[in-house]
């Protein structure tokens, strides 16, 4: 799984971190945001507010310093979930939850306890209910507890530090202007009974394939809210919406090898989520593709050659190798004795992929093509606004995704912190655009993988259309160079990639850059989008299969039992 994939993890029980709801967006100058400006019968706001002020002023143990930052995260949300099993409904669920985040800074911008030893934002469960002093309740021993760390962390940091010659003398904190975005929130709202007699039709349609063994749909969707205040003057309410229908299926084949595949169908605004007669279609898709998978044979042999990656499967290669060392988020202070950060993170100004790929990412661009982008948001999680970052241009790295944690010559965040649980926040992306100068049609793809492959003497090249979550072929076939065929086969694994390669190692890239959409983490999860085109890459290695299989089922499916 990708580095920043692991980094999205949390702690509510909604299923999406995507906008919908237009933001009243004011960016104060100079003195802190008035309480005025948000709504006055919000309970949530009330209560972080006015505890907010109480640990500003009071919070303070004797002989140490007060915090010079305090900021609450507050995570509500309410989501239910159908799952339905060969037409019979098995799972019907719902739930709501709140959850405070804390970080509590001590010391100042340049040198405080974060980045050292433990968490730096505490999670803590809320109340539920809408009682101001409840929420006060938890907010303050939350508070105490996360000062009184904080404290400890410092004097800790201070004593390692101490005997040790530090290489830059870099602030752990940025200064930032205080941001108000406050928008309408929003609550779950759908029909219950209609959703569950969908899973039934669309589960009960697994009963055409005799050859499947399990078989699940899943309805999901959410309604989510999220709050941050701070003592800079930052006061945010950002409403997020999710609907997804996950259909998954497995077969187990001859050689008793188990494979799986799934498909999805996820939107931010439930008016655009697609047709029945869609939905149905795209299982129907999933299910012979998986049999045609069981049929076909398993790749025999150790392949090292040229390797054409579509669509969806370029941008997991993408979210794998290149995403995560587009961060400058600097690592922590013991890191540091071992590594600077990324691999690219010490190489502005250099080439780093082919001259003819650029690469930026946009947060705040809602759309490409007609599709929603998961990654839009007005705000980071650090209150910052977001904004588009030119990242590589004609190959050249020329810029990093930046949170509030500085580095050399980037002292301010550009809107990339994200929430990354107990490890806080760090920079990452949102909609991430890679797009090609000289881009190519498939066909003229296809036709430069066969003559890589005749140049090298191989019989056949590699096509992959889709890749698992840790980037092995799902769908690929084999590309014959005699005449072209494509033959499917299953099983393959990749072998080790450098991200530094893929500046001589990407050849060619499509004309037409494909929106993959992503929900990472649990509980509280982010949503970010790679758009990107086609790759056809000089050389990866294809690995066959190792370890032992399980053996076949001895009864069939009693549904298909003919006696």
């Amino acid at each position: 799984m990708p580095v920043t994939k692991l980094r999205l993890l949390v702690f509510a029980l909604c299923f999406s971190l995507v906008a919908v709801a237009p933001v009243r967006f004011v960016r104060a100058e100079g003195s802190p945001a008035s309480a005025a400006t948000v709504p006055a019968d919000d309970v949530v706001f009330r209560a972080t507010q006015d505890e907010l002020a109480r640990a500003v002023g009071e919070l303070q143990l004797k002989d140490f310093a007060k915090p010079y930052f305090v900021e609450y995260t507050v995570l509500e949300s309410e989501g239910c979930a159908v799952t339905g099993t060969f037409g019979a409904i098995v799972n019907a669920s719902s739930g709501r939850g709140r959850t405070l985040l804390t970080q509590i800074r001590v010391g100042d911008y340049v040198f405080d306890n974060t980045e050292f030893a433990g968490p730096s934002i505490i999670p803590t469960s809320m109340v539920e209910d809408e009682d101001y002093f409840a929420l006060r309740r938890d907010i303050w021993l939350a508070s105490d507890g996360a000062y009184k760390q904080a404290v400890e962390s410092l004097a800790a940091k201070k004593a390692y530090v101490q005997n040790r010659t530090q290489k830059e003398n870099i602030p752990d904190f940025s200064k930032e202007k205080p941001t108000v975005a406050v928008a309408p929130k929003v609550s779950l709202s759908f029909d219950q009974a209609a959703w569950e007699a969908k899973i039934r039709t669309w589960s009960a349609l697994f009963r055409n394939y005799p050859e499947i063994q399990e078989s699940s749909v899943t309805f999901r969707s959410t309604a989510a809210n999220k709050y941050l205040v701070n003592s800079e003057g930052t006061r945010i309410r950002q409403p997020f919406r999710y609907m997804s229908v996950d259909a998954r299926a497995s077969v187990q084949a001859a050689d008793g090898m188990s494979l799986q595949l799934s498909t999805s169908f996820r939107v931010n605004d439930p008016a655009d989520f697609p047709s029945d007669a869609e939905v149905e279609a795209g299982i129907r898709d999933m299910a012979k593709n998986l049999i045609a998978l069981r049929a076909a044979p398993v790749i025999s042999e150790h392949y090292v050659g040229p390797v054409l990656l579509a669509a969806p499967a370029a941008a997991e290669f993408v979210d794998n190798y290149l995403a995560s060392e587009l961060s400058g988020q600097r690592p922590s202070l013991i890191e540091q004795e071992r590594s600077e950060g990324t691999q690219f993170s010490e190489r502005l100004n250099r080439r780093v992929l082919p001259l003819f790929l650029n690469v930026y990412d946009d947060p705040t661009q809602t759309t490409f093509n007609g599709k929603k982008l998961f990654g839009a948001y007005e705000t980071d999680d650090q209150g910052i606004p977001a904004q588009r970052v030119s990242l590589i241009e004609q190959g050249i790295l020329k810029g990093l995704l930046m949170s509030r944690r500085p580095r050399k010559n980037m002292g301010n965040s550009n809107g990339h912190g994200r929430l990354g649980g107990s490890a806080g926040v760090s920079a990452q992306y949102g909609n991430l655009f890679v797009t090609a100068t000289e881009g190519k049609t498939d066909e003229e793809l296809k036709a430069q993988l066969i003559s890589l492959c005749r140049l090298q003497n191989l019989e056949y090249g590699i096509l992959i259309r889709s890749v698992d979550g840790q980037g092995d072929p799902l769908m690929a076939y084999k590309v014959y160079v005699k005449d072209g065929r494509e033959e499917l086969f299953r099983s393959a694994t990749l072998g080790e990639f450098s991200v530094r390669a893929m500046k001589n190692e990407i050849l060619a890239a499509g004309k037409t850059p494909t929106v993959t959409n992503y929900i990472a983490g649990r509980g509280f999860p982010i949503g970010y989008t790679i758009v990107a085109p086609a790759m056809l890459v000089e050389e990866l290695e294809l690995k066959p299969p190792t370890g032992t299989t399980q053996k076949p089922l001895l009864l069939t499916h009693p549904y298909f039992d003919k006696k």
